[in-house]
């Protein structure tokens, strides 16, 4: 496993984690981690170790907002340029049959960055729905800041107002029409 760091289209870093199976491919997957996970979860460190065994490469990387990379918010927008990125620099690694695996938010960011040149995607559980629904607190700080802040596992995650409303605007069958390439949903 290699430590890998790219920039994002913003000149943005992203720290990453580069799994390189044993004999040379021009194959890779590209791990989309969800809403406030990361890279070095352990089930973002098992799947890697098992797509290398399998043969292929395989590249974990951090969302800004998340874990190693670059600090600043969440929004899908964000998250798209990081993965489309991600691509880009799998590309300049000699990559020429790029997959997607997404779970949760990285799921919905994995249609989202899709193009002709991703061979196959895999959704764990893809957040494919729009959502609208806060607490009564959590509506009170966008309304008063702007942004809420959710802290998991020790670490803060900030998410604009932007992040709600593009998540209201998630229409699933749209979405969904425009994938070309094979697609299995967990």
């Amino acid at each position: 496993m290699e430590r890998v760091n790219f920039k994002n289209s913003k000149g943005l870093n992203l720290a990453g984690a580069l799994h390189i199976p044993k004999e040379k491919t021009n194959s890779i997957i590209i791990i989309a981690h969800g809403f406030t996970s990361g890279k070095d979860r352990a089930r973002m460190i098992k799947l890697a170790e098992n797509i290398k065994k399998n043969g292929f490469a395989a590249l974990r990387f951090d969302f800004g907002g998340s874990g190693e990379s670059y600090d600043g918010e969440i929004t899908i927008e964000n998250q798209v340029d990081d993965l489309e990125s991600a691509i880009n620099f799998a590309k300049t690694k000699g990559y020429k049959h790029i997959g997607l695996q997404g779970e949760s938010l990285g799921g919905l960011i994995s249609i989202l960055a899709c193009n002709k040149s991703i061979k196959t995607i895999v959704l764990w559980a893809p957040v494919t729905k729009s959502k609208n629904k806060l607490n009564s607190e959590l509506k009170e700080e966008l309304k008063k800041k702007g942004h809420i802040t959710l802290k998991k596992d020790g670490k803060k995650f900030r998410m604009p107002t932007e992040y709600f409303e593009e998540r209201k605007k998630v229409r699933q069958k749209q979405l969904l029409s425009k994938i070309e390439c094979p697609v299995l949903i967990l």
